[in-house]
């Protein structure tokens, strides 16, 4: 699961864990060096009216017919699959949910972080700037446009930082030329350095004759600052945070579950697990001993206050409609903190997620979901798969 607090998190990613994107599907064909990639997945990762760039899907049928092998992307392609998806969502930052509108993850990697085209001031999703959203607390802009970002990895741009750039991010952990070079380096990492090399040539070309642009290395710069999506989620945390002062319903809650606040390093935690749909309301942790539920001791000091804080995060996000599954957060703090701060209790909404999969929680009835559903609407994209088939369920 990803990590919550993004902007606490450490910098740097673990060794190679960017060259290891995950992919959602069936493995390829032996024609194939990066996996199936199905254009459908791509383009759900982008919430309408925005569309997935031309350039993004010509890539991934390349990718899947002529591609020699080598690229820093192992599995290949990611998008929305229509069940769970990458999106971005309340583990990463406080209501990070709120942004998922913004952001379309298109590669997965494997240190839980993302690369994404982020949806910073509008216009053509081709000219979304490409972000890393790192799974060690990484917020870095990597290229202006995703024919930038192919431009950067076709020339090899992301051997250094940038002047400037001292965030702890690693531009080489999308693989250098310069890797492995010299007579020490045993047959295998030369084999690989050829290929990626090849691979890269390859990529420059396909990449000329789709642009028709020729200087690769004018494509590749970047104008962006790198720091820009950081800036832009620190301010999303700073708006959070005020709302959950200027809340009644937030400061109860917060006082409430803090009595139970756990001990231990700060940064640690206890999830309370909230299920509710209509009348159904329950609230939670598992049993130490088997998986099974056990409700808290003041659910029903509790749930008012969640009933508030869901109805209105409806009303704000009404595209969103209400969560069906959510977890109390309760963070420890040092001896220094201040138990009544922000940041130390977080409600985190799963809109995606089948909480059925948790086959401990219990389970809402189908008829309580669908009358949420009638009440506040959800759009098609926050309609997951599993939540459809409810819905086309009769009472």
């Amino acid at each position: 699961m990803k990590r919550r607090g993004l902007l606490r998190a450490g910098a740097g990613l673990a060794g190679a864990a960017l060259l290891a994107p995950l992919l959602h599907g069936p493995r390829a064909s032996a024609a194939g060096a990066y996996g199936r990639i199905d254009p459908a997945q791509l383009r759900g990762a982008f919430a309408p009216p925005a569309q997935a760039p031309q350039l993004l899907l010509e890539f991934a049928r390349w990718l899947d017919a002529e591609a020699p092998p080598g690229l820093p992307l192992a599995e290949g392609l990611s998008g929305d699959d229509g069940r769970w998806t990458s999106r971005f969502n309340d583990f990463w930052i406080e209501e990070g949910a709120d942004l998922s509108e913004q952001f379309a993850i298109f590669l997965t990697i494997g240190d839980g972080g993302d690369v994404a085209l982020w949806n910073r001031e509008g216009g053509a999703s081709s000219q979304w700037p490409v972000v890393l959203i790192g799974g060690e607390g990484e917020a870095v802009v990597l290229a202006d446009s995703f024919a930038g970002f192919l431009a950067r990895l076709a020339t090899a741009q992301f051997d250094e930082p940038d002047a400037g750039e001292s965030d702890g991010f690693s531009w080489s952990e999308f693989q250098s030329d310069a890797e492995s070079e010299g007579e020490e380096a045993n047959a295998d990492a030369r084999a690989d350095l050829a290929a990626a090399r090849r691979a890269r040539k390859a990529l420059g070309g396909w990449l000329r004759r789709q642009t028709g642009q020729d200087d690769l290395a004018a494509l590749a710069r970047r104008r962006v600052p790198h720091d820009a999506l950081r800036r832009f989620f620190d301010a999303h945390v700073k708006a959070v945070h005020e709302r959950q002062r200027a809340s009644a319903d937030w400061r109860a809650l917060r006082a409430l579950v803090q009595q139970d606040r756990p001990k231990g390093y700060r940064g640690s935690y206890d999830d309370l697990h909230v299920v509710c749909a209509g009348d159904f309301f329950r609230i939670g942790t598992m049993s130490e001993r088997g998986r099974r539920f056990v409700a808290h001791a003041r659910s029903g000091e509790i749930e008012p206050l969640v009933r508030a804080l869901r109805e209105q995060r409806a009303r704000r996000l009404p595209a969103h409609g209400l969560w069906f599954h959510a977890r109390l957060r309760v963070y420890a703090a040092d001896t220094v903190s201040d138990p009544q701060q922000p940041g130390l209790v977080d409600l985190v909404a799963q809109y995606l997620d089948d909480a059925s999969d948790m086959s401990w929680l219990p389970r809402p009835p189908a008829a309580a979901i669908r009358a949420d559903c009638a009440r506040a609407p959800r759009s098609a994209w926050w309609t997951p798969g599993w939540l459809r088939a409810i819905l086309a369920t009769p009472n």
